[in-house]
């Protein structure tokens, strides 16, 4: 992915006017030295009193108004195509910004969670909100890049015209200014380059104050280690990184901008020596390279702002090639009339791990309209367990089933359209996206009223009024909305966990008992014992296996395998 291709696959059609615009004017500028010193030497002997040529303008009087006429115009000119190029350009990286974040979107959208999950928010975010940024930034200058470079080779068209010996030692000059600034400019690239690495370390560490900000505030040695340790020093790692890389450039710049300046002393004081030149040829050379000061230096500019943008891109590029795609269809709609979830002999292990833990193999068997929970230790798989039930994890071998019907790529999307699920790390969004017809206003009071939030939230349009709530609060609203959604099967990780004992034995003993009334699937992580009596199946999972527990020795077998897997 090529910094100038986005724009051109964006639009090609506004890509190709605003850089004709931009050679347009880049061409007009050269045009208006040429054509002032034109008028200069038309009247040097009788400059300013030429007769004929005088005309009044605004109360001014005008000499050789003719040539001024055309000078101003080329000026108007120069005014509107330079605008429109930048306009039509600035306007179109506007609408590259947003597709880039649309595809990063979709990106992120289709791919694997475990991608997702490997990748990290903190990555992810800072692609967005800084890359993206300053891929466009760095592109938009191109219709100045074009423009400077229009000028700066009809100048030296020009300067050929005026004295051929001149313009090659003008061009060595430069050229030899600009080989020696290039290294700087790679220097400050490379240097920005460990910047923006550790900008990533810096939101994490960031993420981590804003997120950890309650176990910081209760222990004092961790707030000032982690402050120190990890907030600051990446802070300063990025301060000095950036301060260094700052310095280069303006380094690099300023000597930029001695270039041309260089190159005109050369000429007054070593050229002149060696060639012989009429004044009237020195005057406009010298005018020539004033003016060209201006592009030389721009352009010089222009080139560390390509590269952090470069490297911006490359980062972006990277990320797009980790988050790995998932190549599923819609070909085949699974049937709602259907009795079982079966697993045979299922296997799944992190890919690219240095862990040797896996889970599986897996044999189980959940049937409608009954409620099932799995119960373990830290660590014995649950929570990827539950994230193979749900689809986001693919086995690594094994088969899963609906009644005959195997669960494969053709008809996964249609798999996980049955789910329903609250994991222990929900999101809640703020408002209903899936909105049943099942449910009129009267049952959502009635679950508020339930969950005890009606004095705190109400839903309108399928609008939550606020989300400002307690942790607490929030889940229940996340049950609620899982509970909406009217769907076939419903996972709950955890659910309980850290609820009052009144939600408890709401969740338990009316929520799930509802949900099994109306022939649903129920699969519920907990450890909540004294609710153990409500499931009509229990598994325990120890070290990455699933185990079927006899209900009439409930308590007994349940206590012998997790002693066993706290061994």
């Amino acid at each position: 992915m090529k910094l100038f291709s986005i724009f051109i696959d964006k639009s090609p059609v506004k890509v190709f006017i605003s850089l004709a615009l931009g050679v347009l004017a880049g061409f007009s500028y050269a045009l208006l030295i040429p054509v002032l010193l034109t008028a200069i030497n038309e009247n040097d002997t009788k400059y300013p009193n030429t007769e004929g040529l005088q005309d009044t303008l605004l109360g001014f009087h005008v000499i050789n108004y003719k040539m001024a006429t055309l000078f101003f115009g080329i000026c108007l000119f120069i005014l509107i195509t330079r605008t429109l190029s930048q306009v039509i350009f600035s306007r179109l990286g506007v609408e590259v910004t947003t597709s880039l974040r649309k595809k990063i979107y979709d990106k992120i959208s289709d791919a694997h969670i475990l991608s997702v999950e490997q990748t990290g928010a903190t990555k992810l975010r800072t692609a967005l909100t800084v890359d993206i940024s300053r891929i466009t930034k760095g592109a938009m200058l191109i219709p100045e890049i074009l423009i400077n470079a229009v000028t700066l080779i009809s100048m030296f068209l020009y300067l050929y015209v005026l004295n051929e010996k001149v313009l090659w030692f003008v061009v060595k000059c430069i050229g030899l200014g600009a080989l020696t600034y290039l290294p700087l400019v790679f220097l400050a690239n490379k240097i920005f380059g460990e910047s923006r690495h550790n900008l990533d370390n810096l939101h994490n560490a960031i993420q981590g104050l804003i997120r950890g900000a309650k176990e910081l505030k209760i222990n004092t040695e961790k707030r000032q280690n982690f402050r120190n340790n990890s907030l600051l020093a990446n802070e300063h790692k990025v301060m000095a990184l950036d301060k260094r890389g700052q310095t280069v450039i303006r380094i690099a710049l300023n000597y930029g901008d001695m270039i041309t300046f260089v190159a005109i002393g050369a000429i007054g004081f070593i050229f002149l020596n060696y060639h012989s030149i009429s004044n009237q040829e020195i005057v406009a050379v010298i005018m020539v390279m004033f003016y060209i000061a201006g592009p030389v230096a721009s352009l010089l500019y222009s080139l560390p702002e390509l590269s952090i943008s470069q490297v911006s891109l490359d980062r972006l590029t990277a990320l797009c090639n980790d988050l790995i795609q998932e190549s599923f269809d819609d070909e085949q709609t699974l049937s709602k009339d259907w009795s079982k979830l079966s697993f045979k002999e299922i296997c799944f292990q992190y890919p690219h791990s240095t862990n040797s833990f896996k889970v599986g193999p897996l044999n189980a068997t959940f049937r409608k309209g009954s409620v099932h929970f799995i119960i373990g230790g830290n660590g014995s798989g649950k929570s990827t367990l539950a994230k193979i039930i749900t689809g986001h994890y693919r086995p690594t071998t094994g088969s899963m089933s609906i009644d005959t019907t195997s669960i494969l790529k053709h008809n996964i999307t249609s798999y996980r359209n049955k789910f329903s699920t609250v994991f222990t790390d929900y999101f809640l969004f703020e408002s209903l996206l899936d909105k049943s017809d099942l449910f009129n206003e009267a049952d959502i009071e009635n679950l508020l009223d339930m969950m005890e939030l009606k004095e705190k939230v109400t839903i309108k349009n399928g609008e939550f009024s606020t989300l400002s709530l307690s942790d607490g609060q929030r889940k229940r609203l996340a049950l609620l909305v899982s509970y909406l959604e009217d769907k076939e099967i419903y996972l709950f990780d955890e659910w309980a966990a850290d609820q009052d004992p009144e939600f408890k034995d709401v969740f338990y003993t009316v929520i799930l008992q509802n949900l099994r009334k109306r022939n649903k699937l129920v699969i519920v992580i907990s450890h909540d014992e004294r609710y153990f009596s409500e499931a009509d199946s229990l598994h325990v999972m120890l070290q990455g296996k699933l185990y079927p527990i006899d209900r009439q020795n409930i308590q007994t077998e349940y206590k012998n395998l997790f002693l066993k897997s706290s061994q």
